[in-house]
């Protein structure tokens, strides 16, 4: 027997880390984040073409004509010091005017304009040219469409960006850590296939 030989087996070889598995996580992030994104876009693609439309001003007695989309909300704004509308009703075609539900809840996205404060808000019950007309208001009205699809998809794409742009971070942060790995490995000595 030798006096200086190694007992027992020999030892493991060393292995790079982390193992190169954990590229899933950054991929899954990035898929995540643009499926994310794509499914907002088809979810509001809808409602930010309606909110596109143009803002139309009137009398609330005699009426304010414009375009809506079924579905989508609409806000009404009042002057400054004018009274807000108590009540409304939407006619089509010259037809009989259907009153509407009118809701004070502030939406996401509802910012005064020049001269014209945020009262109220309803729902286009369909498409087309509507005549509003409103009880209770003592001045010219402002009618546009809700433009809350229009925030949703902007904070949508920071989001996507923001996976993205995480998911390029673990990707880089993973790549240098197996670069250094595999460097230390080679120091050592020890070649094989176990370099994964």
């Amino acid at each position: 027997m030798w006096p200086n030989a190694p007992t027992g087996p020999p030892p493991p070889r060393p292995r790079v880390r982390p193992h190169g598995a954990w590229y899933a996580l950054p991929a899954v992030i990035g898929v995540v984040a643009v499926v994310g994104f794509l499914i907002m876009l088809l979810t509001n693609i809808g409602a930010s073409n309606a909110a596109d439309r143009p803002p139309a001003t009137g009398d609330p007695e005699t009426g304010i004509s414009l375009d809506v989309t079924g579905g989508h909300k609409y806000l009404i704004y009042a002057r400054q010091s004018d009274s807000a509308p108590s009540s409304c009703s939407l006619s089509t075609d010259g037809g009989p005017a259907e009153p509407v539900t009118l809701s004070k809840k502030s939406p996401l996205s509802a910012p005064d304009h020049k001269s014209y404060r945020y009262v109220v808000s309803f729902e286009a019950p369909e498409s087309g040219t509507i005549k509003l007309t409103c009880r209770g208001a003592d001045g010219q009205l402002l009618v546009r469409p809700d433009d809350t699809a229009h925030v949703v998809l902007g904070l949508s794409v920071l989001g996507a960006l923001a996976g993205v742009a995480l998911a390029a971070a673990i990707t880089l942060t993973l790549a240098l850590m197996r670069r250094a790995s595999k460097q230390r490995v080679r120091a050592s000595g020890h070649y094989g296939p176990r370099l994964y």
